[in-house]
């Protein structure tokens, strides 16, 4: 989330001390790893998503995920999820009606929550779901840039 989000300075004003964090609706951070960075050649390893509504985690939702296929050894080391972990995880399908009810019409915002979102698009999944990425949030989101000189 970017800093000036939680910033208490950069606020509308009559939000309280909250400031935007306050306003906001219910909305759901995502964050998967993946074996690679194809969802058409790649696969979710795992699945990690927490519920906020204004200032108040609601839920939390983590599955390490099956992928059918070995983890390489670059992967392992980014991500530290080994194919052990995986051996015995449940397959993205048995997980998938779970995590989208999970999700619910909430707008989903993460770090670059467009690259997570192809995996799930890809089968068929969050497909209407609202993104929120900075260049849709308010520009009260973001504080002031001092000037250059």
């Amino acid at each position: 989330m970017q800093k000036g989000c939680v910033s208490h300075t950069h606020k509308p004003p009559g939000t309280g001390k909250e400031g935007i964090i306050k306003l906001m609706q219910t909305i759901v951070c995502l964050d998967i790893e993946t074996t690679g960075l194809s969802p058409d050649n790649d696969s979710i390893i795992e699945i990690g998503a927490i519920k906020f509504s204004g200032t108040r985690v609601i839920a939390e939702y983590e599955t390490l995920i099956n992928p059918s296929r070995p983890i390489n050894q670059y992967i392992s080391n980014l991500t530290g999820i080994s194919n052990a972990m995986v051996m015995n995880a449940p397959m993205l399908s048995d997980k998938l009606r779970e995590f989208v009810d999970f999700v619910g019409d909430a707008p989903i915002l993460g770090q670059n929550v467009g690259f997570d979102l192809s995996f799930f698009h890809k089968v068929g999944a969050l497909k209407q779901t609202p993104l929120s990425t900075p260049t849709n949030w308010p520009p009260f989101c973001f504080p002031p840039r001092p000037a250059t000189p």
